[in-house]
């Protein structure tokens, strides 16, 4: 009898793992394509984006609002690259919105990841060519949330924005933020 239940364990046992490594097998071969988990949505781009946190305040600082719109003859399909122009903003002590900075952005589909390039308007600073230039990678863009990492002189800090639909419908009307 005492063999038996040797035998019985050891036979469980074996049954035990070839389960577990079938499992595991199988759970490998599901995550085998990663960018299917980094694909992101650029149609959700276009907005109010209010920045939560920012690690970069070179570029947007925290409690700054971001009114992004897309160039409607731009598309990644066509060719290659997505543009749109950014108008930063502040909100007065009354809640109005007061007109802060021009940008204007490009996408390009990277490996696994958009790569996002912001160019400051009228930003001219000495013999740096490059001076208001500022690049991105889109690590999360959802219906609400849009967490932007630096590439720029290696800073890798993250800014996270979220989307603010009920502060104003579309654009900023440019008489409301130039008042």
């Amino acid at each position: 009898m005492l063999v038996n239940r040797k035998y019985i364990a050891h036979n469980l046992v074996s049954i035990l793992v070839l389960s577990f490594l079938c499992l595991l097998s199988a759970g490998i071969m599901g995550c085998e394509d990663d960018k299917d988990l980094n694909r992101v949505d650029l149609s959700l781009l276009d907005g109010i984006w209010e920045v939560v946190y920012s690690g970069y305040d070179d570029v947007f600082a925290r409690e700054c609002f971001l009114d992004v719109s897309t160039t409607p003859d731009s598309s990644l399909e066509n060719t290659g690259v997505l543009r749109g122009t950014i108008s930063t903003f502040f909100l007065t002590a009354t809640g109005r919105p007061m007109a802060d900075k021009d940008y204007t952005w490009e996408i390009r589909q990277g490996e696994d990841v958009p790569l996002l390039d912001i160019t400051q308007q009228g930003y001219v600073t000495g013999d740096d060519p490059w001076a208001g230039s500022y690049y991105f990678t889109i690590i999360r863009l959802t219906d609400s949330y849009l967490w932007l990492q630096g590439r720029t002189n290696g800073n890798r800090n993250i800014i996270k924005l979220r989307r603010r639909s009920d502060l104003l419908n579309s654009s900023v009307p440019d008489d409301v933020l130039n008042n």
